[in-house]
């Protein structure tokens, strides 16, 4: 009722049009600012190929099973009565599927070479190899369950199912005419809107010879956070820019819109909702290379020692109409990556409503209901130029935040603005 009260009082606060679908292009959100392209990707098997008697994945009647690794296998130990997954959560797991990008400098062909096979699961089951098609589907589907339930019993919104796809080989052959050359897309996992299906990647011989030893499905945030961007896409009917133009991009200009701002908020918004749906040793990505700093909202810098805060060349960067050179190494610091935007306003974010509460399920309400109200507003406000859009709707984040705990601006929380977004904190007439 509470939270009811709120929305109202927001919206006669704030203003604007009434609910409108919203339909933006779309765009792959990832948990990399990009995956590899590789030539060589490592193949998942199936550990059981034949069984007398098999079952789903995604059947209610299987039980939750936890992992628990060993030196070559993950042993699994049932708890309680609790289900792996069910229909409501994940409608369809699959693998072995294989396609195909023909790229050429004026179009892309895509070619299904091989289509995917429904996983089911042997009922007398045993012990599972680490690296086999059945432990990366059982690994995200506990994390994916673990994150529904949290949001489900915070805000008793309904999600629709996903569709997940357990390491697809993507090939990409570009067609030039001197020849052709192929690579296969590895080392990444993304959430499609449209279709709302989630896609955990192969991992490659040559990200291994780098030290990335753990698979995706094996780290609790990846599919946490992967499924925080169903959730986002649920409350704002959100999509982004068209994947596929990234096969063919090469301008050294970028434009930035209201869109990209969008691109951010929905990265920092999942980094959140793993953080709050996941126990702190399964947030935890000490030792993760690329997102031990970058990604753990808890860390309040970046590997390099930047802290996480909107500071002045952070906003003109990110809104810089030129693109940087490309980083070299994951741990260097991008403020055009929507990553690393997201990952500013998801630590601060975090620190400012831990100012009034320790609740991950009150954090959750309230940025639910945050977005939701981006999502009422976005006819009007999306007319602004990106930069004021994006102060707009960190204010707003702000003012939801006090309005829920019956606060306004003082100068403690003035001074806490001030720390987070120097160079803003003064539009608020609070704190001039």
């Amino acid at each position: 009722m509470k939270m009811l009260i709120l929305m109202t009082l927001l919206v006669l606060l704030i203003g604007g049009c009434g609910v409108k679908e919203i339909q933006l292009p779309q765009r792959t959100s990832d948990i990399n600012a990009r995956g590899n392209l590789t030539k060589t990707p490592l193949t998942l098997n199936k550990n059981q190929l034949n069984c007398q008697e098999s079952i789903s994945v995604n059947d209610s009647v299987i039980k939750l099973f936890l992992f628990q690794s060993g030196e070559s296998n993950l042993f699994i130990k049932e708890l309680s009565s609790r289900q792996i997954s069910n229909s409501k959560v994940i409608s369809s797991i699959s693998y072995n599927e294989e396609i195909e990008f023909l790229i050429t400098d004026k179009k892309i062909n895509e070619n299904l070479i091989k289509t995917p096979t429904e996983l089911k699961l042997c009922l007398n089951i045993g012990s599972i190899k680490k690296n086999s098609v059945e432990s990366a589907a059982l690994n995200i589907s506990y994390f994916i369950q673990k994150t529904f339930e949290k949001f489900r019993n915070s805000t008793h919104i309904q999600l629709a199912p996903i569709k997940l796809r357990i390491s697809p080989k993507i090939k990409k052959t570009f067609v030039t005419k001197s020849g052709t050359d192929s690579y296969y897309l590895t080392d990444n996992a993304f959430y499609l809107p449209d279709s709302q299906t989630m896609t955990f990647l192969p991992h490659s011989y040559e990200s291994r010879m780098t030290g990335l030893q753990m698979s995706f499905w094996e780290i609790p945030m990846v599919p946490s956070h992967e499924y925080g961007h169903h959730i986002f896409n649920t409350l704002f009917g959100y999509s982004n820019l068209q994947h596929q133009a990234d096969f063919i991009k090469t301008s050294s200009s970028r434009k930035i819109t209201v869109k990209e701002v969008l691109n951010a908020l929905n990265e920092g918004f999942s980094d959140l909702i793993a953080y709050y749906s996941l126990d702190r040793d399964e947030s935890d990505l000490t030792g993760v290379p690329c997102l031990e700093y970058s990604r753990d909202v808890a860390h309040g810098i970046f590997a390099n020692g930047t802290p996480k805060i909107f500071t002045q060349k952070a906003i003109h960067t990110f809104f810089f109409t030129q693109k940087l050179k490309k980083k070299t190494h994951c741990e260097e610091i991008n403020f055009q990556d929507i990553h690393t935007f997201g990952a500013i306003f998801a630590h601060n974010a975090d620190q400012f409503l831990s100012l009034f509460t320790d609740s991950p399920q009150k954090k959750v309400q309230i940025l639910t209901t945050w977005v939701i109200l981006m999502k009422k507003n976005y006819p009007e406000w999306s007319k602004l130029p990106p930069r004021k859009y994006f102060d707009r709707v960190f204010e707003i984040f702000l003012r939801i935040t006090l309005l829920n705990f019956d606060r306004t601006f003082d100068r403690s929380i003035c001074d806490e603005i001030e720390h987070i977004y120097p160079v803003f904190y003064k539009n608020f007439g609070e704190c001039s």
